[in-house]
């Protein structure tokens, strides 16, 4: 718009904005960058990994290109080259609370513990921060011995359990990804003799939350592997699961000791190899958030990119989605039928539905069951979308490998 200045006739009219804005010139770098943290917070992490690589090569700096990059380092568990990037964003971004708990994560893969516990201390975690700090005199996951072992299922049990000894006595111990640190069950952890301090609320990705001890296992043995210094948190795991199996579970192993060592749960034998000398090298690009949430890419119906959360202890569904993924992906749902899901501490109504195709953990799969879920927490927990979970009937006619040194997962049928 224009406007005729002070004192001028029409004719000699001078024209002046009436409104001076000025629009900033994207750089073909700087949209590059933008472009990163799109794919970055679209759950997109093999394309953002890709780019933010390419332009970090290239000597581009930006904030923004930093932090994504720090993170995605330490999804990619690389938590040496994290550290720096992670420093370096929180000092850009004058202390941003998400950053710094990322730099106390990185520490604690990095094995600096008392480091890590002054941050999380900070943070206000302070039950866990104490944990961290018994822990730092002596170590966490210290390995007796490195033989690989092939331990059988427990018998007559349809869920994945196998027998370990806590201190010398034996439980039944479930096994579930979808679990961080070592569960244990308050009876196991008192004929153990396993001390429990401080509680500390825990969010599942679905259903309520709950509330944990946390303690420390002194020795933890799978057949002639032993462990010792374990981090553990107390849980009622027998009365969780007293409806779902005839045998009590003890305690759930999950992915806090699977990346500690390249594990394979075969539910074809039956039976869990944990310690394996041969690195992955096949399959499909692993992520781990928070020592806790293994990811994986996946397309669903060959339409729908996303990544998901990979919870081999969520009962009755090969895929869990939430409202906006199944709308993109274009799944059928059975609105007239009801369904039922279980995991730690919750049962989900869901509809079901059938996954035409579903690609993910370097296998591809037709017909699938799945579950439109409508709580599900994780969804918007970080700052990258997790567009559902898969569930046991994903891999329970498979054998499942997680290898998080080379940070590589396949499912082999």
């Amino acid at each position: 718009p224009t406007a005729h200045a002070p004192g001028s006739s029409d004719d000699l009219a001078v024209p002046f904005p009436l409104f001076h804005t000025v629009v900033p010139q994207v750089t073909s770098a700087q949209r590059r960058v933008l472009i990163a943290d799109e794919h970055f917070t679209l759950g997109h992490l093999r394309l953002a990994w890709s780019l933010c690589i390419e332009l970090w090569e290239e000597n581009i700096r930006s904030p923004m290109l930093t932090a994504v990059l720090g993170e995605m380092m330490l999804l990619r568990n690389r938590p040496a080259e994290a550290e720096p990037l992670l420093r370096m964003a929180v000092d850009q971004q004058q202390g941003n609370p998400r950053l710094i708990a990322l730099l106390a994560e990185c520490l604690r893969r990095s094995a600096r513990l008392a480091e890590a516990s002054e941050i999380y201390r900070k943070l206000g975690r302070v039950a866990f921060a104490g944990k961290l700090r018994r822990l730092a005199d002596g170590g966490q996951y210290v390995l007796a011995d490195s033989a690989a072992v092939s331990l059988p299922w427990v018998p007559h049990a349809e869920l994945p359990l196998v027998e370990a000894h806590v201190n010398g006595v034996a439980g039944h111990f479930l096994m579930d990804t979808g679990v961080g640190e070592t569960l244990i069950d308050p009876s196991l952890a008192l004929d153990g003799r396993v001390e429990a301090s401080g509680v500390e609320t825990i969010h599942f990705p679905s259903g309520p939350d709950g509330q944990v001890s946390h303690a420390i296992i002194d020795s933890l043995a799978l057949g002639e592997l032993e462990l010792g210094r374990v981090p553990a948190q107390v849980h009622a795991t027998r009365e969780v699961f007293a409806g779902l199996l005839p045998i009590p579970v003890d305690g759930i192993l999950g992915t806090g000791l699977f990346s500690r060592l390249p594990t394979t749960l075969d539910y074809r034998e039956r039976v869990l190899r944990i310690g394996d000398r041969e690195r992955l090298t096949e399959g499909a690009p692993l992520y781990l958030a928070t020592d806790q949430y293994p990811l994986v890419d996946a397309t669903i119906n060959e339409r729908t990119q996303t990544l998901l959360f990979l919870d081999t202890g969520m009962i009755g569904a090969a895929v869990a989605l939430p409202f906006s993924t199944a709308e993109a992906a274009d799944v059928e749902v059975a609105r007239h039928i009801e369904g039922t899901g279980f995991g730690i501490s919750s049962t989900l109504q869901a509809r079901p539905f059938i996954c035409r195709t579903l690609e993910a953990a370097g296998a591809r799969l037709t017909d699938l069951p799945g579950m439109l879920i409508g709580n599900f927490r994780l969804e918007h927990q970080f700052r990258f979308h997790v567009g559902g979970l898969l569930g046991d009937g994903f891999v329970n006619t498979a054998a499942l490998t997680l290898d998080f040194g080379t940070m590589r997962v396949a499912r082999r049928s």
